[in-house]
């Protein structure tokens, strides 16, 4: 009661139907930001081009590692329409490419998982030349390919960037990033509800940031 509008950034698609559920019944106006969730009415999703995200990471990756090497996927959940989207358009440039990808890991957006991961990936395929963080957690990966001792011989594209991020940029251990503009995100979506409930605007359904 004495709603007027919401704003979502869910961790997972799945786990906030529910609620999406309850403010569709309500009529009550709900922006999604960072996630595409379809099916639902009176909701506005604000996120990036996550197919165009997936296809500029292998386009980098080709660029920066050998010819018909191998690399890796991590994203955040599989549950997650934006992670999987991103994933899906990787691996089918990279194979347009002539680029294995030994597979697609989730890291739940846990930088311990993530840290767990990378070391797994090291253990099992020894000749991977790439890694592709499509969600938050490149400082963990980072992280472990210093432990290791892997940085010279990894390539990595990460997404997004933190402080903690900028000396592995600095020392080359990043090689790329897709910034995903979160404060442009966050911005749209208050001017969209705002416009919505002072000027009675219809909210477009989708707001994509390329």
């Amino acid at each position: 009661q004495g709603v007027d509008a919401v704003l979502l950034c869910p961790a997972s698609s799945t786990h906030c139907e529910e609620t999406l559920k309850k403010l569709q019944d309500a009529s009550v106006p709900a922006i999604i930001v960072g996630a595409d969730m379809r099916g639902f009415t009176c909701i506005s999703c604000i996120h990036i081009d996550a197919v165009m995200s997936g296809f500029l990471a292998a386009e980098f990756m080709h660029y920066i590692t050998p010819l018909f090497s191998q690399s890796a996927v991590l994203i955040g959940n599989k549950d997650i329409r934006e992670h999987i989207d991103k994933a899906d358009s990787y691996v089918s440039k990279m194979k347009e490419l002539r680029h294995p990808v030994t597979e697609v890991y989730e890291t739940q957006d846990d930088p311990g998982l993530a840290y767990d991961i990378t070391k797994n990936i090291l253990r099992t395929c020894p000749d991977i030349k790439g890694i592709y963080i499509a969600t938050g957690n490149s400082v963990a990966v980072c992280k472990c390919l210093e432990d290791e001792q892997a940085c010279e011989r990894i390539s990595v594209v990460g997404t997004d960037i933190f402080d903690k991020m900028l000396p592995y940029i600095d020392q080359h251990v990043i090689s790329a990033v897709l910034f995903q503009n979160p404060v442009l995100q966050g911005g749209l979506a208050i001017r969209a509800l705002y416009k919505h409930i002072s000027e009675h605007q219809p909210m477009p359904e989708h707001i994509n940031i390329t």
